[in-house]
């Protein structure tokens, strides 16, 4: 038997195996094979070869091995125990690859340069769908090479998309109270309620009557509602426990709040905060929908609520403080206010919004809530690891300092400094 590789170019040992090595003209480019033994190796690449300067694929399709939109299928089988939303996400991941241009692609005619090519373009567009798209395809090939099948395991290899981390606004008191104003009085309460406790919006979408102890002063959010997938409970300050309690309904002493007089939930809802059970079209045209209230969904949050009261809250604001326009990128644009404002985009980093169409137009987002609450605790001296806590971050304020506490710390200083040494250090200490 063959012992040595010496004189057999393009065959090399892979682990227990022999690894054969041609080049093929595109799409296929460099192409493996992996073999149980060197004369098998010998023969086998004598075979590519032909095939490479006959100008065929290095595999006929009929003979190959699954189809990358197989492998993708398989993977969605194993997920059988995810959430709604779970397995939305990883359909939503996996669609390139099972209905793109590779999808109908035997695993071993994959190339890595090509895919690469495909992600890349994705994240010029769309980096964070660019991103779990990645995810997804080494996901599904992974378990295909578990299971037996042949790819270039240089695939594997290809880069993280790297996101430009979003710049986070944080409102201040007035600035939430002047917004909220402005939101949906089906919504009102659930923004106030984000924006000084800090969930994600996810949360409170999933929040059930049963979740809130208004007694005990109390949120109960379960794993299946939030990303860290583990229980937490969650301390509400007297104006939260407020809010929950007039969202509830019932019978309650009329109070003076300024929420009082809000849409409490539906008797029997399911969940705390439900949508109207309304469609808005693009037109302003609004038309209620047959099965009524319902949960809400970030499109038709974001369509209902979010968007006309940025517009609103930005419009009242200018108005208010005689705001006109600037100019960004040679253009005129309206003043920037705390809810709306322009940028260039050929300039500013896309903080994982990036969009074919994209006029400049920047809004403050639901997670802007979260940096929201979280600067307003820390401001009043919260620790950082009591504010990680709450808002459910696990790495004990790292995240808080780097990206959601967006208070001016200089000033905090001062003012610790003040409270701590009115004459000075040196008087203080004497």
């Amino acid at each position: 038997m063959t012992t040595s590789t010496a004189h057999y170019p393009g065959i090399d040992r892979h682990g227990d195996k022999w690894r054969v090595r041609v080049k093929f003209r595109a799409p296929h480019g460099r192409y493996f094979e992996l073999v149980d033994d060197l004369d098998e190796a010998i023969v086998r690449r004598a075979e590519l070869k032909k095939r490479a300067k006959a100008g065929d694929p290095p595999v006929d399709p009929d003979d190959a091995d699954d189809r990358l939109v197989d492998a993708c299928d398989t993977l969605l089988k194993t997920k059988r125990k995810l959430t709604v939303n779970g397995r939305t996400y990883w359909e939503r991941s996996l669609k390139p690859w099972r209905e793109g241009p590779f999808a109908e692609f035997p695993l071993a005619m994959l190339r890595r340069a090509a895919l690469e090519d495909l992600i890349a373009d994705r994240a010029a567009v769309a980096p964070t769908s660019a991103r779990n798209e990645r995810q997804a395809l080494i996901a599904a090939l992974e378990l295909a090479g578990e299971r037996g099948s042949t790819f270039d395991a240089a695939i594997l290899r290809i880069p993280v998309v790297e996101l430009e981390a979003r710049i986070r606004r944080a409102l201040s008191a007035f600035e939430l109270e002047y917004f909220a104003r402005r939101v949906a009085p089906i919504a009102r309460r659930l923004v106030l309620f984000q924006g000084t406790v800090g969930n994600r919006i996810d949360e409170l979408f999933g929040a059930e009557p049963g979740h809130v102890d208004v007694a005990g002063a109390v949120l109960f959010v379960p794993a299946a509602n939030c990303k860290e997938r583990r229980d937490k409970e969650i301390p509400l300050l007297p104006e939260e426990v407020e809010l929950t309690d007039e969202q509830l309904g019932g019978l309650r002493v009329v109070g003076s709040s300024a929420t009082a007089g809000l849409p409490a939930m539906p008797p029997g809802s399911p969940w705390l905060f439900t949508s109207p059970g309304e469609r808005v079209y693009d037109s302003g045209k609004v038309v209620r929908t047959a099965q009524g209230p319902t949960r809400w969904r970030h499109s038709s949050f974001d369509r209902f609520v979010w968007q006309p009261a940025i517009r609103a809250a930005a419009a009242d604001w200018r108005l208010e403080h005689e705001l006109g326009e600037v100019v960004v990128a040679g253009r005129l644009v309206p003043a920037p206010t705390p809810f709306e404002w322009w940028v260039d985009p050929a300039l500013e980093p896309p903080d994982a919004r990036r969009r074919a169409d994209d006029d400049g137009r920047r809004w403050i987002t639901t997670h802007d809530l979260r940096a929201t609450a979280v600067t307003m605790m820390r401001d009043l001296k919260v620790s950082r690891e009591d504010c990680a806590a709450r808002v459910g971050h696990a790495d004990a304020g790292k995240l808080i300092d780097a990206i959601y506490d967006q208070g001016a710390r200089t000033r905090r200083l001062a003012k610790a400094l003040a409270e701590a040494a009115p004459a000075g250090l040196r008087a203080a200490l004497a």
